[in-house]
């Protein structure tokens, strides 16, 4: 299981965490690993596929009062796509949305009691 932290209203491409995954196969022979996002929540984030390096999706919403959590299934899967003997894993990754103070101007006002 990752994990990982983000303010809310963080806007694309800002990075939220690395994922790796190991094959003991010769990288020409099914060796290459290739990573996708699985989840109700995955199009607010997205995947290089060959790195592994998780940011938010152009145009994602994250707001904390809204979801305080994100959790979202990372596939690694070995290559060539598709192939018969090609083997996948998942794992997860928990995104914590972290409060941002969205108002900058906070005044008080004096009540006679």
């Amino acid at each position: 299981m990752y994990k990982g932290n983000i303010t809310e209203n963080a806007e694309y491409p800002t990075p939220i965490v690395k994922v790796e995954a190991t094959d003991a196969d010769d990288s020409t022979n099914y060796g290459a690993i290739r990573y996708s996002l699985k989840g109700p929540q995955s199009h607010l984030f997205t995947i290089d596929e060959l790195t592994g390096l998780i940011r938010v999706a152009p145009g994602a919403i994250l707001d904390r009062e809204k979801d305080s959590e994100h959790t979202i299934s990372i596939v690694a899967s070995d290559t060539p796509s598709n192939g018969p003997f090609q083997l996948r894993t998942t794992s997860q990754l928990v995104i914590k949305v972290l409060d941002e103070n969205e108002y900058d101007n906070f005044t008080t006002t004096a009540v006679a009691v």
